[in-house]
């Protein structure tokens, strides 16, 4: 009789921790379908009203990937090299809404965890940070000509992006 009851108070404390863990914990789910992932960038073509059909360049030796999960996107260069304590090319953060056949992506912030600790985020300030992957603004939007589990190609304004997804 000891072990019987010994073993329902212990299943019955099992089941209050794990009921309270679940319900400690917010699970967050993304709605982003086939967008989420790791994407390499692979082409770049450059669009100007001369000719819209855009210059092409192979771009996958730079190694710029873009990262995506829930609402934030990441821009890194995976080949960057390292200088003492910093990196040429910082990661930068974008939150980013997709809908209606566009990508818009907004409110960056610049990755400064090797150079500054203590301060691991800041807003982007310098647009030269942006241009280095592409980018023109803060606040960007691009059409989405493709979408599926392995290519993505994305049209902005004066760029249109080939990535494969890995």
């Amino acid at each position: 009789m000891y072990s019987k009851h010994f073993s329902l108070k212990a299943a019955s404390l099992c089941v209050i921790a794990v009921m309270s863990l679940m319900t400690a914990c917010d699970i967050h789910t993304s709605n982003n379908g086939s967008l989420d992932g790791f994407w390499q960038l692979a082409q770049a073509d450059t669009l100007s009203a001369d000719n819209p059909a855009g210059r092409s360049a192979d771009v996958r030796a730079k190694g710029i990937f873009w990262a995506v999960q829930a609402d934030l996107l990441e821009i890194k260069d995976l080949h960057d090299k390292r200088v003492d304590t910093t990196y040429l090319h910082h990661s930068v953060f974008f939150r980013f809404t997709h809908e209606a056949g566009r990508l818009h992506l907004f409110n960056p912030s610049v990755d400064q965890r090797y150079a500054v600790p203590e301060y691991p985020d800041a807003e982007v300030d310098d647009l030269s940070l942006l241009e280095y992957y592409g980018l023109q603004s803060k606040d960007e939007t691009f059409d989405v000509l493709q979408l599926d589990d392995d290519r993505m190609v994305l049209q902005g304004e004066h760029f249109r992006f080939h990535f494969r997804k890995y």
